[in-house]
């Protein structure tokens, strides 16, 4: 399919609408000119910038991001005030390299718009996850949070400790079969 600028070729109908009627193509598009503009300054360029980083600081304050990990990292290592310097600069750029990559993976992929609508119907539906239920307990989605993120940080020590194990040859179950002896011994 393709579409061209000017008259209708010879043997094509126009296209109508359906009560039959010619449709009329808008020579102007406003979205178009609302951001197209004639030359781009150097000012103009700033305090786009700007607003970038102040909407970015905000968009940081919501939940996620890291800054519970981060977090509890720097609690149960003692973690100084140079530490936390350290890590609020790492966890911006990997969660930044993160969105990134996460752009470039659906922009490029097949199923964009499946994907677009499944996360507008999460959503949709994950406000009575996380709403208090009108008895005032915690949101299911609330108390699922805490243990699913620790999970999550559970599996990915294990993953560590295991490829640090294999990376040593270890033969991981004759590893346990020997513990097991020795324990119930």
């Amino acid at each position: 399919m393709s579409f061209i600028q000017g008259e209708i070729p010879s043997g094509a109908a126009p296209l109508r609408t359906q009560d039959s009627r010619p449709v009329e193509v808008k020579q102007r598009d406003r979205l178009a000119e609302l951001i197209a503009v004639p030359a781009l300054t150097w000012q103009t360029a700033l305090l786009g910038l700007l607003i970038a980083a102040m909407l970015g600081g905000l968009h940081a304050l919501s939940p996620g991001h890291g800054k519970v990990v981060v977090g509890a990292y720097l609690i149960g290592s003692r973690g100084t005030g140079r530490h936390a310097a350290f890590l609020g600069p790492t966890v911006t750029v990997t969660h930044t390299a993160g969105v990134f990559a996460l752009g470039l993976v659906l922009a490029f992929s097949a199923g964009l718009a499946g994907a677009l609508t499944c996360v507008g119907l999460l959503f949709i539906h994950a406000r009575r996850f996380v709403e208090r239920p009108a008895f005032g307990g915690a949101g299911l989605l609330v108390r699922a949070m805490p243990v699913s993120s620790a999970l999550v940080i559970t599996c990915a020590g294990a993953a560590i400790c295991y490829g640090a194990i294999a990376q040593q040859e270890v033969n991981l179950p004759q590893l346990v079969a020997s513990l097991r002896l020795r324990m119930t011994s």
